[in-house]
């Protein structure tokens, strides 16, 4: 019998993964998985890779992990074809090193493929194809987004303009910020708000905040999650300018000062030291759902728990900056909004 070309070795194994299903994953998961299969086996920037995943895949020279059952044998290649695939695209493994791991497990088949199959699902939907429809769905309809998809932006300590790119984590998207632009994902440019520590702040309205007009190519604004800090900003026609105060506690950091009191203390400044006339807002810390706007500890006006953290995210929509924010409560609700028009919200 002749030895299979790689093309057909793919062809063959694609609709073998196509034939077996989602194996109890939701539907929406699976259709991600296939699409980036897809897209991978038409993709230009895979061509070269093809064949050498594709020879993997083979029994023909190398019997390592050969099973007696045709069926066997598709779900191995099965599940080398998903891990080369879906292999990180940051430092990625070597094919070789990923198909022989595959070959010497020693379970069945079938739990190799469905091993392979769970653990390729977040990998899938951070793959270029989807990852761009997941940024166009925030810029499109940040309310219906944000409110499906909770966002953990991982946007560390450095301010300026960077690439962002969205990685799906266990049920979270994580927003990756680094300074070069990542290869294998799709990406956009974002002007990060760094945190500063209120220590460095006073309270004789030396704030400094960050400009979108340094960054003007940017239409999307990130700063690190919120679980005590205060938000400040001011928007005056295409400008904003923003800052992220952190009370000062955290890892290997001591801070007598509560995300209540950085609130109150804020909301006396009057204007950023590099201002753009706009209107000075706050929205921070609150002891209680009356004490002017913010997030909360305590018990909120709709009677949920207090909210455990808080992401705000920029986006330039419509020729104007929009500023929006997602609670995650104790109670694990998720509540979303559009901070700087809220009704009353004319000063800090």
């Amino acid at each position: 019998m002749a030895a299979k070309t790689s093309q057909e070795r793919l062809d063959q194994t694609i609709k073998f993964i196509k034939r077996e299903g989602p194996h109890g994953r939701k539907k929406a998961d699976w259709d991600v998985v296939i699409e980036a299969l897809e897209d991978w086996y038409g993709n230009v920037g895979a061509q070269a890779d093809r064949p050498v995943v594709s020879g993997l895949m083979s029994f023909d020279q190398d019997k390592t992990g050969k099973r007696n059952s045709k069926s066997d044998r598709h779900y191995i290649r099965a599940a080398i074809l998903l891990r080369c695939v879906f292999r990180h695209p940051i430092n990625p493994r070597p094919f070789k090193a990923i198909a022989d791991e595959e070959r010497r497990r020693t379970n069945s088949a079938r739990s190799i493929f469905e091993n392979a199959l769970s653990d390729i699902y977040d990998s899938a939907a951070s793959m270029p194809l989807h990852g761009q429809k997941v940024i166009d769905e925030l810029l499109r309809d940040p309310q219906t987004f944000m409110q499906a998809n909770v966002l953990v932006p991982m946007c560390g300590n450095q301010g300026g303009q960077h690439w962002f790119s969205f990685n799906k984590s266990t049920e979270k998207w994580k927003i990756d910020v680094q300074q070069l632009q990542p290869a294998g994902r799709a990406s956009l440019q974002a002007f990060v708000v760094p945190p500063t520590l209120f220590s460095e702040v006073g309270g004789d309205g030396s704030l400094v905040g960050s400009r979108s007009d340094d960054s003007p190519a940017c239409k999307v604004m990130l700063t690190t999650q919120f679980t005590g800090c205060s938000f400040c900003f001011s928007i005056n026609g295409q400008s904003l300018v923003a800052a992220h105060v952190d009370p000062g506690g955290g890892v290997g950091r001591d801070s007598t000062t509560t995300g209540e009191e950085v609130r109150t203390a804020m909301v006396k400044h009057t204007k950023f030291r590099n201002h753009n006339g706009g209107v000075f807002k706050v929205y921070g810390r609150r002891a209680l759902s009356t004490d002017g706007f913010g997030y909360g500890r305590n018990r909120d006006s709709s009677g949920r728990t207090g909210s455990k953290q808080m992401v705000i995210v920029g986006l330039w929509r419509d020729g104007a900056w929009q500023l929006w924010s997602q609670q995650l409560f104790m109670d694990n609700a998720t509540v979303v909004q559009r901070i700087d028009n809220l009704p009353g919200f004319n000063s800090a």
